[in-house]
């Protein structure tokens, strides 16, 4: 029978790179599946072009859900439950962006434990 352990965790960043800004979530251990059920994010400061929330894997990102029209202070939220399998992390893509904006957001879900 599989376990279930709940996951949550605050995002915060201050943004560098003005072409392309990354915001992670913890890598998922070996023997585990993350489910993400709810995911935030927002620029606090300016408007950035795109917000995007995916999967790093590798050096890769892959889109699930993107707001191509964000808006300052306006937190972008995800809309679908998306998992992440061992090695991966959760990431929000952040484009456009202006130097030392802030970023933040928090993520929540569960941890499956796999056989």
């Amino acid at each position: 029978m599989s376990k279930r352990r709940l996951y949550s965790q605050p995002l915060f960043k201050s943004l560098v790179n003005t072409t392309t800004e990354y915001v992670y979530g913890r890598r998922v251990d070996q023997g585990l599946i993350l489910y993400v059920t709810h995911a935030a994010l927002e620029d606090e400061t300016t408007a950035p072009t795109t917000i995007s929330f995916g999967k790093m894997v590798g050096d890769r990102f892959e889109g699930f859900e993107e707001d191509e029209a964000p808006s300052a202070g306006i937190r972008y939220h995800t809309l679908k439950t998306h998992h992440f399998l061992a090695g991966e992390r959760p990431v929000w893509r952040v484009e456009g962006g202006t130097s030392n904006d802030v970023l933040r957001g928090y993520m929540e879900g569960y941890y499956e434990e796999v056989e």
